[in-house]
């Protein structure tokens, strides 16, 4: 078969092989890292992913030996003529094993080929988590090894990477692609052969005779990691013979210096971040200030990360930086990174998404015949109505008698609109008055007016108008929450 290499099945493909010394240094990793995994993880249901190259069937048999094989996963990205015939030969080699195999095809049309590696991976990698969720796995076993992290701390270096790349590969994390609220538990990445160089998992399949397929493309250095790998590393190992092992303490130790910022980062962003009930999730802009430049970095691309961005490069950080920290205090501040945007109002540092919902000009009146419902979903106007019991003596609210009898009606302003927020009080524009409350110009156009009988009762961000609410008996307070930026107004 094209693209593979046979070896004569051995009588029982989990028997014990040779002699101790043959393929036994992955024998005795794999032990240690087991034992690691079933301290941190007891009762680990174990999911191994196989490609059907060599690493993955040396692992995958190696755990089936252990019977620590729950299942075994597969996915075919269809990229080159032969990979159907990879998937068969983890077929046949599950099958030996008496392992369950599930595979999984992903398609990845309409990518850039610049862009094909990255999302072929990121595609593996989630269509890998569901299948773990499907087989009720918690752990998803992969096959890298030493080699692959020598090649990855050096390749994210010679591209300019910070200490998220020079760290390469954790043995054990959480899997990010697991976390839509789809899984029933947490899922995990192990990489239990990280200790082992090539050459060991290389005696390993060799002592075991086994059957594994091979991707002609890894000899082709027009890609960059195969030209590491054949033509620059061994150049290097002339001169430095433990280069593996010094690339591997070099990404342990970046992995421990990322911990670490990334608690310092914690805990800035715990003392600058703020939730405002208007404009959501906000950093303080003083108290970021306050902190060294290097640290506020840290803090914006913690804080994007939170609502699930990539981070900035660094240019595109760096300008974030300038332009939030130099601006005059007056000045309005609007930044676009991927699908939100970054602005700057009073002493906030403000997110929104950039797709929002347009003005309630462009829908006309919207008239509620409220039936006691405790919230009245408005698409047409991007957001929800909230009808709670008000029980604040003096508190103004919407009498629940009236509300039955007449339709509220909800509408954009239009101009020249007044309200009275206090009974003492004179009435006052909208625009002195959103002002007052804090509310940003770009978020008022969204706000919807609500008419009673034709009178203005109530406007979100602001209250009611004391002319026509009321204070005694059964009455009702109205909140406002935007479908876009889940922010709330009363």
């Amino acid at each position: 078969m094209a693209g593979s290499r046979k070896r004569p099945p051995r009588a029982d493909p989990l028997d014990d092989g040779p002699a101790p010394g043959h393929g036994a240094a992955l024998d005795a990793s794999l032990d240690a890292a087991l034992a690691a995994l079933d301290e941190q993880l007891p009762g680990a249901r174990i999911a191994v992913a196989v490609s059907g190259g060599r690493d993955s069937i040396a692992l995958l048999h190696a755990l089936a030996r252990r019977q620590r094989a729950a299942v075994a996963l597969s996915v075919d990205h269809g990229l080159h003529a032969d990979s159907a015939q990879w998937v068969a030969c983890a077929h046949r080699c599950a099958d030996a094993l008496g392992v369950t195999l599930h595979t999984a095809r992903v398609e990845l049309a309409g990518v850039e080929r610049r862009g094909l590696e990255e999302a072929a991976r990121v595609a593996r990698y989630q269509r890998l988590a569901e299948q773990c969720r499907s087989a009720g796995a918690n752990v998803l076993a992969l096959a890298h090894h030493l080699d692959d992290v020598a090649e990855t701390v050096l390749l994210q270096a010679l591209r300019g990477s910070g200490l998220a790349g020079i760290a390469a590969m954790p043995a054990l994390a959480r899997d990010d692609s697991a976390e839509n609220g789809e899984a029933p538990n947490e899922l995990w990445r192990w990489r239990p052969l990280l200790a082992l160089p090539r050459a060991a998992i290389d005696a390993y399949v060799a002592a075991h005779e086994l059957d594994y397929a091979e991707d002609p493309s890894n000899a082709d250095t027009r890609f960059v990691r195969n030209a590491l790998r054949l033509q620059v590393l061994p150049a290097i190992a002339r001169h430095f013979p433990a280069y593996r092992q010094t690339l591997a303490r070099l990404a342990g130790n970046a992995a421990e210096a990322r911990a670490l910022l990334a608690e310092v980062t914690a805990d800035d962003l715990e003392t600058v971040g703020e939730l405002d009930s208007v404009l959501g999730d906000t950093v303080r802009l003083s108290r970021w200030l306050a902190l060294p430049h290097e640290r506020q970095a840290l803090v914006l691309r913690a804080w994007l990360a939170r609502h699930g961005l990539r981070a900035p490069s660094r240019a595109r950080l760096e300008e974030m930086q300038r332009q939030l920290a130099r601006a005059a205090p007056d000045a309005s501040v609007l930044l676009t990174h991927e699908t939100h945007q970054v602005r700057r109002y009073r002493d906030w540092i403000v997110l929104e998404a950039r797709a929002v919902t347009a003005p309630a000009t462009a829908t006309g009146d919207v008239s509620i015949r409220w039936q006691g419902e405790a919230i009245v979903e408005l698409p047409q106007l991007g957001g929800r109505l909230r009808f709670e019991p008000e029980t604040r003596a003096g508190a103004p609210g919407v009498a629940r008698e009236a509300l039955a009898a007449l339709p509220l009606v909800l509408r954009a302003r239009r101009g020249r609109e007044r309200l009275q927020p206090s009974a003492a009080g004179p009435s006052r524009t909208l625009k002195n008055l959103f002002q007052e409350h804090g509310v940003p110009n770009w978020q008022r156009v969204r706000l919807p007016l609500a008419y009673l009988d034709e009178r203005l009762l109530w406007v979100a961000g602001i209250g009611f108008d004391r002319r026509v609410a009321v204070t005694a008996g059964e009455r009702l307070t109205l909140r406002w929450e935007s479908a876009d930026t889940g922010s709330h107004f009363i």
